[in-house]
């Protein structure tokens, strides 16, 4: 490494090409990435994390080539062209000068032109790669703005490397669950309702056989889709003990709001017949917000009918350590009850809060005990 703007280089047969994509995504990388062989040098081109441009020495990846395959040009047109590049400098001169491709057709090729490139480095399993950091122009290139994500996953699905499936996916026993929050490139892949109905199977975590046998594709397309969705980082494997451990945690989360639910929610069927109640309820929320600010989100339920989302309410806690939910949980909905039952103290005529009081006295004996 001579080059002082060179900051990696390797062996292809040492690294996965999407997996080292995937990191330049995520470190948001600017550079050249290089792929060479004994026979042919490819590059992609990166700004931010982005794939803008990409090309190759291999004569079978030019844009006569590719416009030819298509059969937008004849063979005659074809061969004119490339006898004119080396004097005009480059395939799209030679193809407009020649009047052979019009401004409109060669804007649309070179953007297809330049994604069979970029696919074609997935073929690339020996040679070297080089990630060089140092500036290049734009000048003479028509830029994509590629998502790293999305080309990972439009060309790992047409490869069949079993090789490269097995040391990633694993055996039929192994366990895989989609990672709490799916990233935002998520909703931009292109994918078919049976690819989505496999990634909702691991949405709760399922083993790798259970997946197979449920899935609408053939085994092996289950499995490489599992693969991809691996390198991308939207499932991962999971011990299926600690799972059920969450699991478990969830399930206790959700009892104790389902059971602070019965009692505001018959708190506020008390308090239907009071004028403008849903408003009054929504007073509730916006004063627990600065204590609570994620617990308090999407809880319009509560100002309908008096109860707390739960779904929400595991999404919300998930950004809080484990050892902290049970008790936060637990502060927010009493703060939430007592709201309730001062709001029918300050509001409700004499006897409709006797019989609000009543009803809350006989509800709360069930959680005297989890609350001490």
């Amino acid at each position: 490494m001579t080059d002082d703007s060179v900051i990696l280089e390797g062996k292809l047969e040492d690294i996965a090409l999407p997996t080292l994509m995937m990191s330049l995504y995520q470190q948001r990388e600017t550079g050249m990435l290089i792929l060479s062989d004994p026979t042919v040098n490819k590059r992609l081109y990166l700004e931010e994390g982005n794939i803008i441009y990409a090309d190759s020495d291999d004569p079978d990846d030019s844009l006569g080539n590719w416009f030819f395959r298509q059969g937008a040009i004849s063979l005659e047109q074809f061969l004119e062209a490339r006898d004119s590049v080396a004097l005009l400098g480059s395939w799209s001169r030679a193809l407009m000068d020649l009047n052979i491709i019009g401004s409109e057709s060669l804007v649309d090729g070179l953007e297809k032109q330049l994604y069979e490139n970029i696919y074609s480095l997935f073929r690339m399993n020996s040679g070297i790669y080089t990630l060089n950091l140092s500036p290049y122009s734009t000048l003479e290139m028509v830029t994509l703005s590629a998502e790293i994500p999305v080309v990972v996953y439009e060309g790992m699905k047409r490869l069949n490397a079993w090789s490269k499936m097995h040391p990633m996916v694993g055996g039929p026993r192994g366990y895989l669950s989609m990672v709490k929050e799916l990233p935002p490139f998520v909703a931009r892949l292109d994918m078919t309702s049976e690819e989505t109905h496999v990634l909702d199977l691991c949405r709760s975590g399922m083993t790798i056989s259970n997946i197979l046998d449920a899935s609408y594709l053939l085994p092996f397309e289950t499995y490489k889709l599992l693969w991809i969705f691996l390198t991308l980082g939207i499932i991962a494997h999971r011990d299926n003990g600690r799972l059920q451990d969450e699991a478990s945690e969830a399930g206790e989360l959700v009892a104790l709001v389902e059971r602070y639910n019965e009692i505001t929610s018959f708190v506020r069927h008390k308090l239907d017949t009071l004028p403008k109640i849903e408003n009054l309820f929504h007073l509730i929320l916006e004063e627990l917000a600065p204590t609570y600010s994620e617990l308090t989100e999407g809880q319009q339920e509560l100002e309908l009918h008096g109860t707390l989302d739960p779904e929400a309410i595991l999404l919300a806690l998930r950004n809080v350590p484990e050892k902290d939910r049970l008790p936060l949980l637990r502060n927010f909905l009493e703060d939430v009850l007592y709201s309730t039952v001062h709001l029918s103290e300050t509001s409700a005529p004499g006897e409709i809060h006797r019989l609000v009081m009543e009803g809350v006295r006989k509800k709360s004996v069930m959680l005297k005990g989890e609350n001490r």
